[in-house]
C-alpha cells in the first residue's frame, strides 16, 4: 500500500497526517467506549433499609413462623367448656364492646 502512495502525486506528509488523524479519532472513540464500559461495570445500584424497616421485616418473619391457631389455648378452652368450668360474663363482654366503640 505504501508503494501506491509513493507513486501517486498526493503529498505524502499530508496523507500521513490524515491517516494519523483518522487513527487518533478511532483510538479516541475506542478509549471512550472502554471508559464507558468501565463506568457501567463500576456503577452498582445499592438499596439500604432503615432500622425501622429492618425491625418490621424481622417482626413479620416472626409472625409468619407462629402458628395461626394456638392449639394449647383452644384445647384448654374446649376442656373448660365441656366440663362446665368456663362461664361467660355478658356484662364484661358488653363493657369491652362499648369501650372499643368509643375508641373508634
Amino acid at each position: 500500500m505504501t508503494e501506491i502512495f509513493r507513486n501517486s502525486k498526493v503529498n505524502n506528509s499530508a496523507l500521513k497526517a490524515y491517516i494519523k488523524s483518522v487513527e487518533s479519532t478511532a483510538a479516541s472513540k475506542e478509549r471512550s467506549k472502554v471508559e464507558e464500559g468501565k463506568l457501567q461495570r463500576d456503577t452498582i445500584d445499592e438499596i439500604s433499609f432503615s432500622s425501622k424497616a429492618k425491625e418490621i421485616s424481622s417482626l413479620i418473619k416472626k409472625a409468619k413462623s407462629l402458628p395461626e391457631v394456638r392449639e394449647e389455648v383452644v384445647t384448654s378452652l374446649k376442656a373448660k367448656i365441656e366440663s362446665g368450668e368456663y362461664h361467660v360474663d355478658a356484662s364484661e363482654i358488653a363493657k369491652a364492646i362499648l369501650s372499643k366503640e368509643r375508641i373508634l
